[in-house]
């Protein structure tokens, strides 16, 4: 389980360093007003802490508590494996998670946060652009290295020489704390800002301006154990002319890599890779460049990192002109929303994980991030795909609610809803839509080999189509394409052959069991009978009294059937049923060809 915090004074926490710094009321009411942000990113089963007294009750929502600060004590010692994640850790945060009752071993140590802090500081970007510079420079011409001013007048001899310029907090984000001095006084605006930060943060950055055409990020994640450095997609964001954050764009992450090709063409897979690398290094020389009390890589950052860039009018791109060692707005959205807790929910969350999976061929694609959501939610997690599993007359109800970013795919997994209900239920949403049926039976509890179950795909376009196909293949052997008519056809035939034959085992297991029997000495039998499947068409290993025409054993078996008058007739209906079609068989016609799936040891990927 994860506890989410939205903690959106974490940078200005960070410079402060104090657990007892009291955020700017600006930021509190953006905390109070946001605190349910992590909606977007949360899994169901775990909790959002809201630090402020809620205005109104509170109520769990895609299957994710919500408690506040005077529940913790008690829901951290029902839970005590849980792991908190806010929006960023600093001494704030861990001192009111401490107050709160968290045991100190849930938290990370002052030494770790001091490492973050040093991490943080935008001095960071100016060796990480010195090494973007040098792994780049086959894609990209070298950009111009930020600088670190102590002093307010050797700040402004700069900006005179390279007016206008952008100065920024060593630390700050989205736009806060970030001065572009374009059409502003030195005397009465630029000094008195640049006299402020040195003296409560100790210096202040300057960047040369660009002619910015597209902001944008990649989004990682960071660990102590492998893969270290995670690239988890791209994120595409609009900001003011004097760099103040106002909104993410939201599609998926191939409409995202479309809108920032167009405007920066030299990105791409291998600028990712090369980004990668550059993390790694980063992350490595500040290790070896700490005080005594780093030991090794585990006592080193773990958690998010965003990269902010510019793409500029020239095809350029500035590859780090911010680092933020916290989550962000452009955090890529879950890869999949498994929608439903039920037996299919279940198994495809579970089958789905850890899947290796790409969106494209890339090697730098992200990889695939699965989240389960409560079919009864208000609301459910942004995604790139989304699986509806839930009950065939909840599908549209389900898709209804959905509020998908541009570009995403939306699929159900029911066999009898055709697709044209799944695309009026989601109305004039810029999505793909599709149907993702395994045709399988399945119960929480039972394991199974997923790569034996055939999925049926269909979708509204090629482009959906191939996402399906890709998920599928990433777990089946066998993914076919199948309409709404055929879908319903192969569901008829689903409950005839599981259905059906599982009614007829509990009807004769009630029948053993009240004469003291055991159905388990039938498993045998059974398993050759469905065995028998895979090689001979049904009608031809057909055996037993009605297919002989044994009218004697077949009445037999009635009588003794007498105790379940139910049982009897449906027996004598089965049997009618079995004689008529083979004597219809022998006496006119002999069985078509019957279509077989490959053996499951053989690979079907269509």
């Amino acid at each position: 389980m994860t506890i989410h915090i939205f903690n959106p004074e974490h940078d200005y926490a960070l410079a402060a360093f104090s657990p007892f710094y009291t955020p700017p009321a600006e930021v509190m009411d953006l905390r109070r007003a946001m605190a349910l942000y992590p909606l977007k990113y949360a899994q169901a089963g775990d909790a959002i802490l809201l630090l402020d007294d809620p205005h109104s009750p509170i109520t769990p929502q895609c299957g994710i508590s919500i408690i506040t600060t005077a529940d913790l004590a008690e829901f951290t010692a029902a839970h005590p494996d849980a792991e908190f994640q806010p929006w960023g850790w600093n001494p704030m945060i861990r001192h009111t998670l401490l107050v709160s009752g968290v045991p100190e071993k849930m938290l990370p140590s002052e030494k770790w946060l001091k490492m973050l802090a040093g991490l943080s500081h935008r001095r960071s970007t100016i060796e990480f652009n010195r090494s973007l510079n040098n792994l780049l420079n086959e894609y990209n011409p070298p950009a111009p290295l930020p600088l670190e001013f102590k002093s307010v007048e050797e700040a402004l001899r700069w900006e005179k020489k390279n007016h206008p310029v952008f100065f920024k907090a060593p630390w700050s984000s989205s736009g806060r704390g970030i001065l572009f001095t374009d059409g502003l006084d030195a005397e009465r605006h630029i000094r008195p800002w640049l006299r402020g930060i040195i003296r409560r943060q100790g210096s202040v950055m300057g960047e040369f301006a660009a002619d910015k055409a597209i902001d944008f990020a990649t989004e990682w994640r960071i660990s102590t154990e492998a893969p270290y450095v995670e690239y988890l997609g791209v994120s595409v964001f609009e900001a003011s002319r004097r760099g103040k954050y106002h909104r993410n764009i939201r599609a998926s992450q191939k409409k995202l890599m479309e809108i920032i090709r167009q405007k920066a063409p030299a990105f791409g897979p291998h600028f990712i890779e090369r980004i990668k690398e550059g993390v790694s290094r980063l992350l490595a020389a500040h290790l070896h460049s700490m005080p005594d009390g780093i030991q090794s890589a585990s006592d080193m950052y773990s958690g998010y990192l965003g990269i902010d860039m510019i793409g500029c009018a020239d095809g350029s791109i500035r590859p780090c002109v911010e680092l933020n060692f916290r989550r962000t707005m452009g955090i890529p959205p879950a890869s999949i929303c498994i929608i439903g807790t039920g037996n299919v929910g279940s198994h495809l969350y579970k089958a789905l994980s850890d899947t290796p999976y790409s969106s494209d061929t890339s090697p730098a694609s992200p990889g695939l991030r699965v989240i389960q959501a409560s079919g009864h939610a208000d609301t459910f997690p942004d995604a790139e795909i989304y699986l509806i599993c839930v009950k065939d007359r909840a599908v549209a109800d389900v898709a209804r609610r959905i509020s998908a970013p541009d570009g995403a795919v939306v699929a159900h997994t029911a066999g009898a809803v055709p697709l044209a209900t799944l695309r009026e239920a989601l109305g004039n949403q810029n999505v793909g839509c599709g149907v993702f049926y395994p045709l399988q039976t399945f119960s929480k509890d039972t394991e199974m080999s997923y790569r034996d179950i055939p999925i049926l795909i269909e979708a509204s376009d090629p482009d959906s189509l191939d996402t399906l196909r890709r998920i599928g293949n990433s777990i089946a052997d066998y993914v076919t394409e199948a309409d709404s008519a055929q879908r319903a056809k192969y569901h008829v035939a689903a409950a005839m052959t599981c259905n059906f034959f599982n009614h007829l085992c509990t009807l004769a297991d009630d029948y053993l069991r009240s004469e003291n029997l055991d159905l388990h000495l039938l498993l045998p039998l059974l398993r050759q009978t469905v065995g028998k499947l895979a090689h001979t068409p049904p009608a031809v290993a057909q055996t037993g009294p009605a297919v002989r025409g044994d009218a004697s054993v077949i009445e037999s078996h009635i009588e003794r059937l007498s105790a379940f008058p139910d049982t009897a007739r449906l027996y004598r209906i089965l049997s009618d049923s079995i004689t008529a079609y083979h004597h219809m068989r022998d006496a006119d016609r002999t069985p078509g060809p019957v279509g077989h799936l490959p053996s499951p040891s053989i690979s079907n990927k269509s």
